[in-house]
Parts: C-alpha cells; structure tokens; sequence
C-alpha cells in the first residue's frame, strides 16, 4: 500500500470516529483498520479522547413514542428522594486539552496516585445509588465488531428513559451501513410501565442465514396487566446504574481512578459472565453478536453518580473490544415527556393475569422490616395467587403467598435458617436477576423475591411474623447436607474452587449418586454455578450427541463439552462430572485436579 494512501487513511480516522465520514468510504477505512495494526492503535487513542470529551450539557430526549404516552405527569409525579440530589453530568468541551494531554500524553499517567475506593466500597455506593434514583435519561452510542463476515461493525445510537420504578422507554436505532437494502436492520423500541410492556424488535433469524433468511420482518409482543417486577419481562436497568453487574456479583476489580474531563471515574475489569447484566440491558432485543463467559469487560463509571461512561468487551484472543457502549449525555433530572407509555395493540399481546387489589384486603403475611422501601402495588394473580410489592428506586421486594403447599422448593436451594432457627430456602439472583428465598407454615407456601443483597434479604424475610416448617420434599431425590453427601465412601470434597465459590445445597439422585451445588452467594447468572455429581453406579462413561475434547485428570482420561460445560471421568470405580456453564476449560479442569 502506498504511503499516500495510508496518510490518508490516518486523516480520515477523525471524520469516521465522529461518524462523519461518508458510508461510500467509510468501508474502505474499515477494511483498512482489520489489517493495520497502527492505525488500530490510532483509532483507539483517538476514540479514548472522544469519549472523554463528548459527554455534554443534556438536551431534551425526544418522545419516540407518540401518542403512545400518555399518563403519568398527573398521575403520578416524580420526585427525586435523595437529600442531596446527584451533579448532572454535563461535561464541556472545554477541558478537551487537558483531557488529550492526560489520555496521550506519554508523560502523564493513565491512573491517577492516591487512595482507590475498594470493591466493597463501590458496592455499597452502587446500592445506595439504585435506592435513590427516581429518574434517568440517557443517550448511548454502541460500537459491535464480529458480528457477521460480511459486515465487519456496526453502529447504533441508544435513547432511554426511566421512572422510578416501572415506567421506561429504551429505543435502539441501527445507523450500520449494509451491504444492501435487504440486510434486516436492528431497530428496536421498548416500552413499559405499571399496567404492561411492549417490545418491537427484527424477527429471529439465525445470524449465519443472513442476509437471506424467511421471517426477518419486525415483531412485536406486549403484556397486559402485568405483575410488578415480572421476572419474565424485565427492564434493563442496569444500564441505568449496574447494580447486578457490580453490587450482587462483586466480582470486579478495581483497576484505578482517573479524571475524564475534570470528573472522578473508577475503571474496573471483570469477567463477561459477571458484567452479563449490563451486556443484557444493551441487548435488550434484536439480533447481537456473542461473547465467551470468561471474554473481558472494562467498565469506567462515574465516581459520583455511579452512572457507566463506557462499557467495553474483548474477547479473550483480542486485542481491540469487540462491543464498545459509550455515554453521550447523562442526566437525573426527570424526563419531561417521559409519560406511562401504555401497551400499544402489538400481534402477540399476553394478558398478564394481574388485578390490582387493596393491600388490606390480601391475606399475605408482611415483612415488618423493609430495608428502607416503601409499598408499592398489591393485587392478586389469575391463578389465586396474593401479591405485595414494595420499592424505591431501583431496588425492589415482592412477597407471594400461595395457599395449600402446592409447591416444593428447588433441590438446588440452599437451607437457611431465619431468627428463631425457623427453616428456609434462598436461591441466588440468575439470569432473571432476582434473590428469592422460600419458607413453608402448615398451610402456605411463600416465596420472597428481590433485588436486594442476600444478607438483607434474609433479614427482610426474617421479619415476617409466621412459624415457618421444613418445605415438601422435592420429588426425584433426597436432600441431605453437604456434610453428608461428601461423607460418602466415594466421594472427594474439591481442595480448589474459584473465589467466591462455596458448597450451598446437596441431594442424593435416585441412583444414589451424590451431587453437591457450590454458588457464590449474590448471583449465578447461569442458574447453577458449579455442580460435582460422584457416583461408584456408573462404570462407563454414558452416550451422548455432544462433541467433546478430551484431557487427561490426575492420570484418568476425560471428556470436556464446551457446549454443556461439562468434565466427566471415571477415576478408578468412581464416575465423577464437573458441570459450570459459565467457567473455562482451564478452571473446571483445575477443580477436577483438587479432587483426591
């Protein structure tokens, strides 16, 4: 190549980075940046500016839906709680030399000297920042790499909207250049509030049938009387402040504390399986690319407001973010047009089976401790269920009563005890994101859900005036203690697992195989976390479809599923598996070889 050629390049960079540069260049430059490794290194110092720079005095987020708004400015006002309100983040362009300076200058540090907030000391500020926000606005942009072959990035502008605690609007517009017209572009809106949810997206198509793939027009789906905190239409909101993300798993690190154009941000580093949250909220519909559980998440977020500035994700044989969110403008005052949305009539509108009642009129036990929140809404579902609901900011508590004993507890529930030594069963937050805990009287079943830390939420359920018993049996197998299942004559207990991690439930299966569940104990996104099974019945390894890899533990051969993220072996006349969806080859392997 020539070097004019690459000069200019370089010079278009500026243009391309704004989103200026015309899309019958902009390909060519794009091609250009996958094989040169120095115009790489370029564009990303010079993007490392433009975020620092770009977040600016917020305007007003325009209403992208319509006549859909509608109700909530008389209904019900919004009030920001907190006594000392958060700074809106309106940063100018005017600390932009200093800003360059600090990012290239190769005399200036990167991470600011002096004391770093510890993990436990963000955790806690996130927490509190969830209680106190009533309302958000925030616009977004996204840049996706390896998404398809053919079309090596995109590019979407994100608006949000949020009222404290239900009422959202999340619009993400696809600004990619494709190929051609027959490309589905990813356009999606959401919509939601007390009464519903509503989300129009592209239709499902397999990534690697595109451009060509039957059923790409758009779909929509909506809710109608909707319970509070559905767990099945979530809000993403953690793309308003991560409080799952970084409060429940506190699996981050804490890389330092830098300046972006005059304001005090913490860079942290994570695993992609712990930052899923965020990534979720993004990804609130449509069509994305995927990442590995152990790819690498670098998150910066404002030291005051807790707001994330920017989000990217690398994979782990990258060296540049294949997803990159970066904050444009920010702000806590309350949208002005932000309204109820109510549901539009969509093509698939399910009836949530909600009907709002007076509290008093419910039979539902109440928490004398709520952790701060306030009630909320109460009511009752279509298959008899008795609902209380409590909240404040972004953070949430839901009591429901069943009546009868219909229900077991998970086998993987973990046994607690409330005060008084009363019996009862808590589940981490997974892929739902919510804590629950289980406690059984002689004739009811309740099951208490929150986004609240374990620890409070147990108090929270302790607070409830019943005399609670041991919950049914779950059927198909024997609960027993960890104590006992790893007392077995052949079972091993693991000398090593990941930090975090410890043993939360064990049962005897129908074969007499003893299986231990260790989780850690906020959150398992996967809804497991890792599971031993050992068993002296099972002398071969058992069939399977699945392709596998094969290692060696500790002189056994093994088979290792990537795609059930599995490790099985016989070691001697002992049939041992390691399942852990969301841990790598290397860490299962590492638990397996603790196994003596």
């Amino acid at each position: 190549m020539s070097s004019d050629l690459h000069e200019r390049y370089r010079d278009d960079l500026s243009a391309f980075i704004d989103g200026e540069l015309p899309a019958s260049e902009r390909s060519a430059l794009e091609e250009h940046l996958e094989g040169c490794a120095e115009c790489r290194a370029l564009e990303a110092r010079l993007r490392a500016v433009d975020s620092a720079v770009r977040l600016h005095p917020v305007g007003p987020v325009p209403n992208h839906t319509g006549d859909i708004m509608g109700r909530l400015a008389s209904e019900r006002p919004v009030v920001l709680r907190r006594a000392e309100r958060f700074r809106r983040i309106r940063i100018a362009g005017v600390a932009a030399a200093a800003t360059i300076a600090l990012l290239i200058g190769s005399s200036v540090p990167w991470l600011r000297e002096g004391n770093v907030a510890s993990a436990a000391e963000i955790t806690g500020s996130v927490r509190e920042a969830a209680r106190s926000l009533e309302s958000y606005q925030a616009s977004y942009e996204i840049v996706e790499r390896g998404w398809h072959p053919d079309v090596p990035v995109r590019r979407f502008q994100v608006e949000v909207a949020f009222s404290s605690p239900e009422t959202m609007s999340l619009t993400i517009d696809d600004e990619t250049t494709y190929p051609s017209s027959i490309w589905p572009r990813n356009d999606v809106e959401l919509l939601a509030d007390a009464e519903g949810w509503w989300i129009q997206e592209p239709s499902l198509c397999p990534t690697d049938a595109l451009p060509i793939c039957e059923g790409t027009q758009t779909d929509e789906r909506g809710v109608m009387s909707r319970q509070p905190f559905d767990g099945t239409n979530r809000l993403p909101t953690d793309l308003i402040v991560p409080l799952e993300t970084l409060a429940a798993s506190q699996s981050f690190t804490v890389i330092g504390q830098t300046t972006v154009a005059g304001r005090d941000a913490y860079e942290l580093e994570m695993e992609f399986r712990d930052a899923l949250p965020f990534v979720t909220a993004i990804q609130a519909g449509g069509s994305w690319r995927e990442f590995n559980p152990t790819d690498r998440v670098r998150m910066l977020i404002d030291a005051e407001s807790w707001f994330p500035l920017k989000v990217s994700v690398t994979p782990r044989s990258a060296q540049r973010p294949a997803l990159t969110v970066s904050a444009v403008t920010l702000d806590d005052d309350p949208p002005a047009d932000l309204t109820n949305p109510g549901v539009p009539l969509a093509e698939t509108l399910r009836d949530g089976g909600w009907s709002p009642q007076d509290p008093e009129s419910l039979d539902v036990p109440a928490p004398e401790y709520l952790a701060g929140l306030e009630p909320y809404r109460a009511g009752t579902t279509s298959t008899g269920r008795e609902v209380l609901t409590y909240a404040r900011g972004l953070t949430w508590l839901k009591v429901t009563c069943v009546q009868g004993r219909l229900d077991s507890y998970p086998l993987t529930a973990e046994p607690v005890q409330l005060s008084g030594g009363r019996p009862a069963y808590y589940l981490p937050a997974d892929s739902d994101l919510r804590r629950r805990v289980d406690i059984f009287t002689e004739d009811e079943h309740l099951f208490i859900e929150s986004n609240l830390p374990r620890e409070v939420l147990i108090d929270v359920v302790g607070s409830i005036s019943v005399e609670t018993v041991e919950g049914p049996d779950p059927k198909r197998a024997s609960v027993v203690t960890v104590d006992e299942a790893l007392d077995l004559p052949f079972t091993q207990a693991p000398s090593y697992l990941p930090d975090g991690y410890r043993a939360s439930a064990a049962y005897l299966a129908p074969d007499g195989s003893s299986v231990v569940v260790y989780r850690r104990p906020q959150i398992e996104f996967d809804g497991l976390g890792i599971e031993l099974v050992q068993s002296d019945a099972v002398a071969f390894l058992p069939a399977s479809s699945l392709d596998f890899e094969t290692i060696r533990i500790d002189g056994s051969l093994a088979r290792w599923s990537p795609e059930a993220g599995e490790l099985q072996w016989i070691d001697g006349d002992v049939y041992r598996s390691i399942t852990a969806p969301s841990l790598d080859l290397g860490t299962v392997a590492a638990i397996a070889e603790g196994l003596r």
